[in-house]
């Protein structure tokens, strides 16, 4: 559900209007959410539209951090569910189930902003292939990231092979606070390959907000500018000490440097 509030000016009060606009998307907001648990939506594997607090079980669609942010509930759900109805992907070599699923950042994680590759970015790939599906999510046209796999010699490697890439059109914008930030659900994956869930896939990207919904399933590095780099060989290790867990959910992905 969406309102559009047309421009108006009150001459005695400016004020006041300030506070009318306020209370009414206030009031818009919470009409929403109730009208979302009555309808109590069919979200993936029998989730139940509710408030998450910070003693509750975060499941596949995760929710606000804060009971202070209730709108963000429904508001946020939805919009991932919408756009999962109509999404595909095209996959590229087949996924394999005895596999790990790792999605992976371009810019600034695997590479600069002039394109220069992190150092030993062919060796990580091929490292973390005998354990991981490798997925590229990049916010970027997808024109743009072939031709940057192309030149950098990653779109056809003999030794390891991308499932399939992701792109600008995969992003959804959600809600945190009053303010919407843009970030990368891994619910458009997980649908479409059911085998793969919290429990067996992990997110790499410079950017946090990119796991505002899958902030158990994200892990953060450093943005890569250029120059001497051993972030890689680092996180490959922790990769493949995490790639014989049975459930990656109960995991503090913030400390990985410390494994």
């Amino acid at each position: 559900m969406s309102i559009n509030i047309k421009p108006f000016f009150v001459s005695a009060n400016v004020h006041n209007s300030h506070n009318y606009i306020r209370d009414l998307r206030s009031r818009c907001f919470a009409d929403q959410e109730n009208k979302a648990k009555e309808t109590n939506l069919d979200l993936v594997g029998g989730f139940v539209l509710e408030p998450i607090g910070p003693n509750r079980k975060m499941g596949k669609l995760a929710n606000c951090k804060s009971e202070s942010e209730p709108h963000c509930v429904s508001k946020n759900i939805m919009k991932v569910q919408n756009l999962a109805r109509i999404h595909r992907i095209e996959s590229h070599h087949p996924m394999e189930n005895e596999k790990k699923l790792l999605v992976l950042d371009l810019d600034l994680t695997l590479i600069s902003g002039s394109h220069k590759e992190r150092p030993f970015l062919h060796q990580f790939l091929t490292h973390t292939y005998q354990h991981y599906n490798l997925v590229l999510w990049s916010d970027s046209m997808m024109y743009r990231i072939r031709r940057i796999l192309k030149k950098l010699k990653m779109h056809r490697h003999e030794d390891y092979k991308f499932s399939f890439y992701m792109c600008c059109n995969s992003v959804v914008y959600v809600q945190k606070g009053r303010r919407e930030k843009k970030c990368k659900p891994l619910e458009l994956i997980w649908r479409q390959f059911p085998a793969w869930g919290p429990h067996n896939s992990i997110i790499i990207d410079d950017m946090a907000r990119n796991f505002l919904m899958n902030p158990q399933s994200g892990l953060e590095i450093e943005k890569f500018r250029g120059g001497e780099d051993d972030t890689l060989p680092q996180l490959a290790k922790y990769l493949e000490k995490i790639a014989g867990m049975d459930n990656f959910s109960t995991l503090n992905h913030n400390e990985w440097q410390n494994v």
